[in-house]
């Protein structure tokens, strides 16, 4: 990207219409009918197996953490360590989304998010469309 400028250029407006679109629309979003039909059930291995593999296949995440292993480890760090701290962030983050999903989904505090997400939608709305803003006066005057 850096041997193309208009490539990098092409790229910022991309991603700030993406942003603004996103935000676009939550920022328009909708409170959620009172009475809506209860979720279907479904086996508790089918859903651990669309979380996983969703998260598996999250080319964010993965880009994230190979990034942030990047810059903190150097090049001197043993492949056991590598596979130590590798093996680390997946065990705090399999904890972390199995907390998340143990709370969020309480009848009670799902009820509560329910009832508020059209709000949550509009506040993460109104800050996409900030940065995307952002970004386009920052390309234009850039």
């Amino acid at each position: 990207i850096h041997q193309f400028p208009p490539l990098l250029v092409l790229l910022r407006w991309l991603g700030a219409a993406l942003l603004l679109w996103i935000g676009w629309g939550a920022v328009r979003a909708r409170p959620a009918p009172a009475e809506a039909p209860p979720p279907a059930a479904h086996a508790a291995s089918r859903d651990f197996g669309v979380g996983f593999l969703t998260n598996a296949l999250n080319v964010k995440a993965m880009l994230f953490f190979v990034a942030l292993c990047s810059a903190v480890l150097g090049g001197a760090v043993s492949t056991g360590l590598r596979l130590a701290l590798g093996a680390w962030m997946i065990f705090a983050t399999g904890a972390w989304f199995c907390f998340l999903a143990w709370t969020l989904g309480h009848p009670q505090v799902r009820g509560r998010l329910r009832a508020w997400s059209h709000w949550i939608d509009r506040v993460m709305g109104a800050i996409l469309l900030l940065l995307g803003a952002a970004m386009l006066v920052e390309a234009l005057h850039g």
